[in-house]
């Protein structure tokens, strides 16, 4: 039961963290997208061409898209720290 309990909580720690850079990367794609208009353009210009080319919607998604990949790294990171922590605290680490 603690490892089902354990393996809950580093998944939770997981998606919450992914879910939370991806839309902190929106707000910063979109940022991006407005104080400086011309980057996404210039970081795609094929797409630029295209009527339907936005750069405030390529800014949101690729922002969510990095942000999602920090995210997971983040969240794995913050796994493993706890689980050294608690491998420590059981005494099985020497």
């Amino acid at each position: 039961m603690r490892l089902l309990k354990q393996l809950l909580l580093a998944f939770a720690i997981i998606i919450t963290s992914v879910v939370l850079c991806a839309i902190g990367g929106g707000f910063i794609g979109k940022l991006i997208a407005v104080k400086f208009p011309n980057y996404y353009p210039s970081v795609f210009p094929a797409a630029a061409t295209q009527p339907y080319f936005d750069a405030s919607e390529m800014g949101i998604a690729t922002g969510i898209g990095q942000g999602a990949a920090a995210g997971l790294l983040v969240g794995a990171v913050v796994v493993l720290a706890l689980a050294i922590a608690n491998r420590r605290r059981d005494g099985l680490g020497r």
